[in-house]
């Protein structure tokens, strides 16, 4: 899933998955679980989440890595629909 937001830095990028976390300056509302909720859905099917700026200076994009197995495909289905309205509306996502 990736967005055009604003840029983060390394630290900002590293507690993304925390409970509760939310970069500092974001005018978005919300209590800073949304990405920590994927990440453990995620862990739950033994997937894991990798959060990272996109190529060029604006945006972040969130990678979800998996083993293909029957029902890690229907996780990974809803693991994007979470990550992609925590990181907005016109982000898109790739499998």
């Amino acid at each position: 899933v990736e967005n055009d937001g604003e840029a983060l830095s390394d630290e900002q990028l590293a507690r993304l998955g925390e409970r509760f976390y939310r970069p500092e300056g974001q005018d978005e509302i919300g209590s800073g679980l949304g990405l920590s909720i994927v990440q453990r859905i995620a862990a739950l099917h033994g997937m894991n989440v990798r959060f990272a700026r996109r190529d060029g200076s604006r945006g972040m994009r969130v990678t979800v890595g998996h083993l293909w197995t029957g029902r890690t495909e229907k996780a990974l289905r809803e693991v994007g629909r979470l990550a992609r309205a925590q990181v907005g509306e016109g982000a898109t996502v790739q499998a």
